[in-house]
Order: C-alpha cells, then sequence, then structure tokens
C-alpha cells in the first residue's frame, strides 16, 4: 500500500465544536468553581457566612438591631447569590444528564453537543441585559412600594446602606439571571422535542428525561419561594411585591413543568391517532373479510380470521392505554405534593393558633 493510499483509508478527524455563541459571566464563575481544589458547593458555602456575617456586623455596629441577635431575613441576603450560582449549576448539570438520556430519541443529524452546550451555556450579551433590567426594574419598585426599611430590618446610616446595597444589588441582578436562565432553557427543550425528536411509541423511555429537570426546576423554584416566605418579616411576607413575585414564581414553576412537554404531547397525540387509524383500517378490512365470506358461507380459514381480529382488538385497547404525556405517574405526584404540603402545613398551623389562641 502506498504512503497516499493509506493516508486516505484513516478516517478523517471529527471537526472541534465551535461554539455559536460566548459564555455569560455566570458560565465562567461556575467554570472556575468546577475547577478549584474544593468542591464548589463549600466556596459558595463559605462565601454566604462571609456575605451573612458581613452584613450582620454592620448592623450591629450601626444599630440595626442589638448585638448578639440574628436575624433569618439577612440569612437568605446573604446567601441569595451563592444559592442562585448554585441552582444554576445544578439547573445545568439536571438538564445534560436528561439530554443524555434522551439522546437515543434524537433525530438523525441533531447535533448533541450543540444541543448540550445551548441548554447549559447562557449567551453572554443578553444575560448581561437581562441582569441589568431587572436591577433597575426591581431598585424602582423596591424604592416606591417598601418605602419603610425598618421591613429590611436595616440601620438607616450610610454605611449599611451601602453594605446591604452592595449584596442586594448582585442578588437582584441574578435573580433576573435565573429567571431568565430557567424560560431559556425550558423553551430549548420545547424546540428539542418538537424539531429533533424521532417518536418511537413503544420504546417511549427516553422521552420521559426532560420531565425528571422540569419537575427539578418546578421544585426548586417552589421551594425558594417558601423559604423566602419563611424567612421574611411578617410585614413584608404580606407585602404586594412579596406577594407579587411569589405568585408570579410559582406560576412559573408549574409551567416550567407542563410547559416543555407539550411539544412532545403534541407528538404523541398526533403519532397515537396515526397507529388507532391504522388499526382501525386493519379492523375495517377483517370484518369486511368476515362478512364476505359469512354471505358466501365460505368459512375455510375463519378461525384464523377470528385470531386476527382479536389481536388487532387486543393492539387496539393496548394503544389506547399508551399515554402521551412525557412523563411517569410518579413524576406528577412528587410534584404536586412538593406544590400542595407547604400550604397543607400552613393551613394546619393556622387552625392550631386560632384554636389554642381561642
Amino acid at each position: 500500500m502506498t504512503p497516499k493510499a493509506k493516508t486516505a483509508s484513516v478516517p478523517a478527524a471529527s471537526a472541534p465544536f465551535i461554539p455559536p455563541y460566548p459564555p455569560s459571566l455566570i458560565d465562567r464563575v461556575i467554570d472556575w468553581l468546577d475547577h478549584r481544589r474544593f468542591p464548589a458547593w463549600a466556596v459558595l458555602l463559605a462565601v454566604a457566612l462571609v456575605s451573612f456575617l458581613v452584613l450582620t456586623l454592620v448592623e450591629w455596629r450601626e444599630g440595626g438591631y442589638p448585638m448578639g441577635v440574628l436575624r433569618p431575613l439577612h440569612v437568605l441576603v446573604g446567601a441569595g447569590v451563592p444559592f442562585l450560582i448554585w441552582l444554576i449549576r445544578y439547573f445545568d448539570r439536571s438538564a445534560e444528564s436528561a439530554l443524555a438520556e434522551f439522546r437515543s430519541a434524537l433525530r438523525e443529524g441533531a447535533d448533541p453537543q450543540s444541543l448540550r452546550y445551548q441548554l447549559t451555556t447562557l449567551p453572554r450579551t443578553p444575560t448581561l441585559v437581562v441582569g441589568g433590567a431587572t436591577v433597575l426594574i426591581i431598585g424602582v419598585m423596591a424604592w416606591a412600594l417598601i418605602g419603610d426599611l425598618r421591613l429590611l430590618q436595616v440601620a438607616t446610616t450610610p454605611l449599611s446602606l451601602a453594605v446591604f446595597g452592595a449584596i442586594l444589588i448582585p442578588t437582584w441582578w441574578i435573580s433576573g439571571v435565573l429567571v431568565y436562565h430557567t424560560v431559556r432553557q425550558l423553551v430549548l427543550i420545547y424546540h428539542i422535542y418538537t424539531r429533533q425528536t424521532r417518536i418511537d411509541f413503544f420504546h417511549l423511555s427516553p422521552l420521559y428525561a426532560f420531565s425528571h429537570h422540569t419537575r427539578r426546576t418546578a421544585i426548586a423554584i417552589l421551594l425558594f419561594v417558601y423559604v423566602d416566605f419563611l424567612v421574611a418579616d411578617p410585614a413584608l411576607r404580606l407585602h404586594p411585591m412579596n406577594l407579587g413575585a411569589g405568585g408570579l414564581l410559582t406560576l412559573l414553576a408549574v409551567v416550567a413543568f407542563v410547559g416543555p412537554l407539550g411539544g412532545a404531547h403534541r407528538l404523541l397525540v398526533a403519532e397515537k391517532a396515526r397507529l388507532l387509524d391504522d388499526n382501525a383500517g386493519r379492523l375495517e378490512a377483517g370484518f369486511h373479510e368476515l362478512q364476505l365470506r359469512t354471505d358466501k358461507l365460505k368459512l375455510a380459514g375463519a378461525d384464523d380470521l377470528n385470531k386476527t381480529l382479536s389481536s388487532l382488538e387486543i393492539e387496539r385497547a393496548a394503544l389506547q392505554r399508551i399515554p402521551t404525556w412525557p412523563w411517569e405517574p410518579g413524576t406528577v405526584r412528587g410534584l404536586v405534593a412538593a406544590l400542595l404540603l407547604p400550604v397543607v402545613i400552613w393551613l394546619i398551623q393556622y387552625g392550631l393558633e386560632k384554636v389554642l389562641g381561642g
């Protein structure tokens, strides 16, 4: 074999993946965390503790509250940025795992590497814009609606307000990024279902993969809402701004679970209808053949025809039982429990307070 022929027989190396856009600041931070000596959660926990201690020490010094007193609201504020970074990282890992499970259902020609990048990486410029707009909107709303700074449990001194703002503003920024990240990721999942999915009605397990991710997303959002209401000052907890934010996030949690799966639902409904129509056509032909044989008193092979019709009826019953929503029953039960359990606990607590108080 000549050198030229030998070279030609070696398969060409696959072209390196070229990202379609540069990663966002958040993705660079997460990448930095993933390459540290210590686990990412340990670094984020340390940042949360330092933020909380700095805020508390300043409030003690400025007279926001007596020395030795700890405010649960400030625990939440101090942990805000680290927790939201961790949550975005968690959503990325969850989506990446779901895509790996889903891979066998991808259409031929779909690029898993590109889909993985889009699911786990935010574009740089839109992320900056969304975060900045969120800070502006929440800042204006807080200034216009809260009014009384005592609801935030901080002193009105310049140092206290500066430290609290230095911690709170990044939290607002990344909160907007989290919502953008979640909505964008869920829209991408919807597009994967509607544009990149190969439906195999008798092999549905891969289609359930993203329902696990959307359930995790919904539950994480609900937990964030519950924790906020748990630690907030009672006056702030029932403030219209806080109630509005909690209501929107709860709605987002429900939409996060159901919305992206709607595309797969429509595909499965169409495929189920096609299979049932095909089955109905075969049943019609079988019954027509049986009627012809009966009319002509030609009953030879009628037993085989009867078995064929019975098999078609069994097939039809089996097709009708196959669900058209891409999730397992336990997936929905877990989400409903996460949605209703805190409400039930609150109602029990409220009832006990009324009974004992009365």
